[in-house]
């Protein structure tokens, strides 16, 4: 009786240790996001107001609309514009954009990455706090880089984002929040609920 007890309760610890965890090697992928035309991602949004207090929540689908020249038009990428585009190159994950009759391209996620890096993208910091964050969703829990993104562009003075990214899965948690201020606070939460990549 008590070996079949210990049998049981070994079964159930290696259930539990295995139950939809993505351990991702941070140089397992050649790339950090997978662009290819279909691909979408789905998100539940969370939105709060100026106290840090819940106000909505709503769906958001990020979608590879087209290529061009190996660059790649997404819809609802992160909190990008959505006049870039994007495309991987060998020390990571590229945004390029036209303002106002300029040409802007910029390293935005670098990969492979280690902890304490930090770059900067026209000006703006941005920095890998962790390499190994552990994101919990309904499809699965995954092992993420955790970039940290702070624009100093007129207009986003205090305003921080954090994106949790699952190499060869893409972006599973991103984060806009307000910092440098008495009163903190969240702006917008979302989380992978959903993906679906094209063969």
């Amino acid at each position: 009786m008590k070996i079949r007890i210990i049998f049981i309760m070994i079964a159930l610890i290696v259930c539990a240790c295995s139950k939809n965890e993505n351990i991702i090697d941070p140089n397992q992928f050649s790339f950090i996001i997978p662009l290819k035309v279909g691909n979408e991602w789905q998100y539940k949004m969370d939105y709060y107001d100026s106290l840090g207090r819940f106000d909505s929540s709503k769906q958001l689908t990020s979608k590879v609309l087209s290529v061009n020249d190996n660059w790649f038009l997404m819809e609802n990428f992160g909190f990008f514009t959505e006049t870039a585009v994007y495309k991987n190159i060998e020390d990571g994950f590229h945004i390029y954009n036209k303002v106002a009759g300029s040409s802007l391209e910029a390293l935005l996620f670098k990969y492979p990455i280690k902890k304490g890096d930090k770059y900067y993208v026209n000006a703006s910091t941005l920095e890998a706090a962790s390499t190994d964050t552990l994101i919990k969703t309904s499809k699965g829990d995954f092992r993420c880089i955790e970039y940290h993104y702070y624009p100093t562009s007129r207009g986003f003075k205090y305003i921080g984002y954090r994106f949790f990214i699952s190499p060869g899965i893409g972006i599973i948690r991103l984060v806009k929040y307000r910092y440098n201020d008495p009163n903190s606070y969240t702006l917008v939460d979302g989380l992978l609920s959903d993906y679906k990549f094209k063969n």
